[in-house]
């Protein structure tokens, strides 16, 4: 294998990672960042957290409850005293690959919104939610799992917001791979934004890393596109398209249904319907049976170090060498 610089593919590493968390401070077209406002934690025990966040004109008040891994949750968009704007979302954690379920029901959910709202409306309250989720993790003592709630409000509220500008009435929620396996929020692909500049400096830092990837296609795209901002679901199609993946999905949790195995294992078998080959495959990140969801470059890199086991300290106990 040919050697690399560790010291480069380290700071990569470094770099590569922050894009995961870029889409999260981006806002669609709306900012909020010079607005007035003021977070009250109301409730916060190991069952419940109540919040309310203050924000221009509006009042955002979210609420959850969770019992035994099953969590419900409401959020209330007020103004004026009025109610805007009101979502409600449960989820149970005991039921087998409950997290292949979450995109279909925020999807449902979404198109069951009757509001008489606009586009711009839903892109304003998205952007409060937003700013309501930045203040609540900066607060100390959040409990994640009341937290994790708050990310399906928002991914209705955007999933309603692209519907309304369609014309063929479809509500489209693709989840993040990250969230399927467990190590990251919900989102829906269409709304988490990935700055381009920051992956353009990692492939140009390092081109042969991509040559004869199948991500190909979106490093040359990424050279040529004049946008500062792409979502998940652009970058993720030059992988595999979105029908691919999400037809993936459901065979992983019919043939894990049918065996009464955890999402989090993925062992389904490793076929011809995996969008990104095996699980146990180079830049797959993890390594395990079943299908590949999460294909990244940083993987591919960690992969390349760990093929050799060297150095030791950077690969820990689960690198086998080829």
């Amino acid at each position: 294998m040919k050697k690399v610089n560790i010291l480069i593919i380290i700071c990569l590493l470094i770099l590569v990672s922050t894009l995961i968390f870029v889409g999260c401070l981006k806002n669609n077209d709306i900012s909020v960042t010079e607005s007035k406002s003021s977070l009250n934690v109301i409730t916060n025990t190991n069952e419940n957290y109540v919040a309310e966040f203050k924000i221009d004109d509006n009042t955002l008040r979210y609420q959850s409850e969770t019992q035994s891994g099953k969590t419900k949750s409401t959020l209330n968009v007020f103004k004026d005293n009025s109610i805007i704007y009101q979502s409600l979302y449960d989820y149970d954690t005991t039921i087998a690959d409950y997290r292949l379920l979450q995109h279909k029901k925020v999807e449902e959910l979404a198109k069951s919104i009757k509001l008489d709202l606009q586009e711009i409306d839903y892109v304003l309250i998205s952007s409060q939610a937003k700013a309501f989720l930045d203040a609540i993790f900066k607060n100390s003592g959040v409990r994640k799992r009341h937290v994790q709630s708050l990310f399906f409000h928002l991914a209705i509220m955007n999933t309603k917001r692209r519907a309304v500008l369609r014309t063929d009435n479809v509500y489209q929620c693709v989840p993040l791979p990250e969230y399927v396996l467990g190590k990251s929020y919900f989102w829906c692909q269409e709304d988490f934004l990935i700055k381009v500049d920051l992956i353009k400096k990692v492939f140009k830092r390092h081109p042969d890393l991509i040559q004869d990837f199948k991500a190909k296609n979106l490093f040359n795209y990424i050279d040529t596109t004049n946008k500062d901002y792409l979502s998940y679901d652009k970058i993720y199609s030059f992988s595999v398209p979105k029908e691919k993946y999400l037809q993936a999905l459901d065979i992983i949790y019919s043939k894990n249904n049918q065996k009464n195995i955890a999402a989090k294992e993925l062992v389904a078998d490793c076929a011809w319907w995996c969008p990104l080959g095996c699980g146990s495959d180079h830049g797959c990140c993890g390594n395990y049976s079943g299908c590949c969801l999460l294909w990244s470059v940083n993987c591919l890199i960690h992969d390349e170090i760990c093929s050799s086991c060297e150095p030791a300290w950077f690969c820990l106990p689960g690198c086998v060498p080829d």
